[in-house]
């Protein structure tokens, strides 16, 4: 099936997002921006992913590096025109799209909550291995 509606958000599959990000997204994504993302929360609270947790959300906010941590959110417009997700991309996929879309990124102030699953059982070290990898290692989910 086809979205039929003018803005597109995509989720990890183990991805949930805060009651106010619907509101929040259709108040702050306009057409200025091309996409954008949400913060993100793991639903695990250690120590080591709290401090990769705000990482992560510092460099979305200061936009050092714009990345997509668990959403992605763009016009269907845009998506349509660049064919979607790139079907052979197994990691990363929501940065290739952007990149392909082009335009201004933002971050929407809600949170996203995502599992921390891999870090729990790969650990922290394999989990930044096999993203720097590209995913060479990573099991394809779709």
């Amino acid at each position: 099936d086809k979205a039929t509606g003018e803005i597109l958000l995509f989720l990890d599959a183990d991805t949930t997002i805060d009651s106010d990000a619907l509101k929040n997204i259709k108040d702050t994504f306009t057409t200025e921006y091309s996409s954008a993302t949400l913060l993100i929360n793991y639903d695990l609270q250690t120590l080591q992913l709290k401090m990769i947790k705000n990482l992560k959300n510092f460099h979305n906010r200061t936009k050092m590096v714009k990345t997509f941590c668990g959403s992605l959110i763009c016009w269907k417009k845009q998506f349509d025109n660049v064919q979607g997700f790139n079907p052979d991309k197994i990691m990363r996929e929501h940065f290739d799209l952007r990149q392909r879309i082009g335009g201004k990124y933002t971050v929407i102030n809600s949170q996203v909550t995502t599992s921390a699953r891999r870090y729990q059982q790969w650990g922290l070290l394999k989990m930044m291995s096999k993203w720097l990898s590209q995913g060479k290692e990573y099991e394809k989910i779709r």
